[in-house]
């Protein structure tokens, strides 16, 4: 548990520092008057604001390597301590369990990846919201705070919905208490928990860089 709150809290630093670093990268830009000088040439300001992103995200891709190190650590531990659970198991069901434990940490140690990107990009729609990067870094903070707030609502919702399916059809149907029920539901939760986190990622990145080029598009620089 030690472990794994040290990597939560790394994961939330990580976080913090992808909108730090994106904070000031169209603000500055925009204050120092080179932005104008950038819309003069043949880069569209959808391709500028691809090399920004891309920019910020080489700044903290070592750290990002390390978190999902560090999370690779945490997966092989967990796997260590339940290793003894399988020892009375039947074979099927140290493959069963196996291939559940797979599904779930392969996902686990990739998410950083998925989280930054749309991290980043939400750090440059606050970066082209905002001139003064301390204004930024502190409604990025907020900003943060509400998207883990949504992001857990939304997933929680639906995990606690399909666990009251799961409960119901356990109380009322005897025949889904076998191992290969429980293997498929449990599979669908692991899965649907990894898509929604996804979903959530990936519409954030792209919601944010349209707002992004739009308010950039209004703006008299």
């Amino acid at each position: 548990m030690l472990a794994f709150g040290i990597v939560s809290l790394a994961g939330l630093l990580i976080d913090f520092l992808c909108l730090v670093l994106a904070g000031s990268a169209i603000s500055s830009e925009i204050v120092a008057g080179r932005w104008t000088l950038l819309r003069l040439t043949t880069l569209s300001s959808k391709s500028i604001v691809s090399a920004k992103h891309a920019s910020v995200r080489l700044r903290y891709w070592p750290w990002l390597h390390v978190l999902a190190g560090m999370r690779c650590g945490v997966v092989v531990l967990l796997a260590l301590w339940n290793l003894d659970t399988l020892r009375y198991s039947s074979a099927l069901d140290v493959f069963l369990i196996i291939g559940l434990f797979i599904l779930a940490a392969v996902p686990y140690v990739i998410e950083p990846f998925w989280r930054t990107q749309a991290m980043t990009s939400v750090g440059l729609f606050f970066s082209a919201l905002n001139r003064s990067t301390a204004l930024t870094v502190l409604t990025a903070v907020f900003g943060l705070f509400a998207l883990w707030l949504v992001q857990a609502v939304i997933v929680g919702s639906v995990l606690f919905i399909e666990l009251r399916a799961w409960i119901s059809l356990y109380d009322n149907l005897p025949e889904v208490r076998s191992m290969w029920p429980t293997f498929i539901f449990t599979s669908l939760l692991i899965i649907s928990f990894w898509l929604l986190n996804y979903s959530f990622y990936d519409q954030l990145e792209r919601r944010s860089r349209r707002r992004i080029l739009r308010r950039l598009a209004m703006s008299d620089v």
